[in-house]
């Protein structure tokens, strides 16, 4: 059963209640677009949202600002209205992606700790049991926590902040995924070359690590540009 928004601001305040009202707006107004309850292109009115959420417009509006950093608001011809995933966008998104994680994955291979890889290797395994049983949404979490372990990994700030400016952008590229039904069929060469991925950096082999993380990626990229 769908949360109403007063149960969705309690668990928030009940997982950190220093959270401010921006936070929380923030949060909301991302979850909504992230799992499609406000659908792309469609209009952000804040003034309904400001009562729907019980806030002034202050923190609405600054949340929307924040949005628009993430990728996920743009601006139209009067407020803001959703992000529309366009051809272009995807493929510019992907080939920046596909740069930043196969540096990643160099370092990462170089300097994770045993403990680290260890993680990792829970990641692929959980990835792989919710592929099993059809839990796309669950997967789509492991997969994502498997790319982050491996940002992380890289022990470079730089790498992990520009990870983190663009994962709302990410996220929500894995979710218009599972909703056009692109990542059920693709699972099954995520699966393969996770595993391929995990292996080299077990091993210390940045090369084949580095390929691999750029193979997995640049599929993607092009199953959706033959779609689109």
């Amino acid at each position: 059963m769908e949360k109403t928004i007063k149960e969705r601001i309690k668990k928030i305040k009940q997982n950190n209640p220093f959270k401010t009202q921006t936070d929380i707006a923030y949060e909301l107004i991302r979850s909504d677009i992230l799992e499609f309850r406000l659908k792309p292109n469609e209009k952000i009115n804040q003034d309904a949202i400001s009562i729907d959420f019980d806030m002034s417009r202050t923190p609405i509006r600054d949340a929307i600002l924040k949005l628009e950093q993430d990728g996920l608001v743009v601006q139209a011809a009067k407020g803001y209205q959703v992000f529309e995933m366009s051809v272009k966008d995807y493929m510019d998104f992907h080939e920046f992606r596909i740069r930043l994680e196969t540096y990643a994955t160099m370092l990462a291979t170089r300097l994770m700790t045993d403990n680290q890889i260890l993680e990792l290797k829970d990641s692929l395994r959980e990835f792989n049991k919710y592929c099993e049983q059809g839990n796309l949404e669950m997967a789509a979490i492991y997969d994502e926590k498997f790319h982050e372990l491996i940002i992380k990994g890289s022990r470079n700030e730089y790498v992990i902040k520009t990870h983190e400016l663009f994962s709302s952008k990410q996220k929500y590229y894995l979710q218009r995924l599972i909703k056009m039904g692109l990542f059920d069929v693709s699972y099954a060469v995520a699966k393969k070359k996770h595993l391929e991925i995990y292996r080299a950096i077990c091993e210390r082999d940045e090369k084949r690590a580095e390929e691999a993380m750029r193979s997995h990626l640049a599929f993607y990229r092009h199953r959706m540009y033959d779609l689109l």
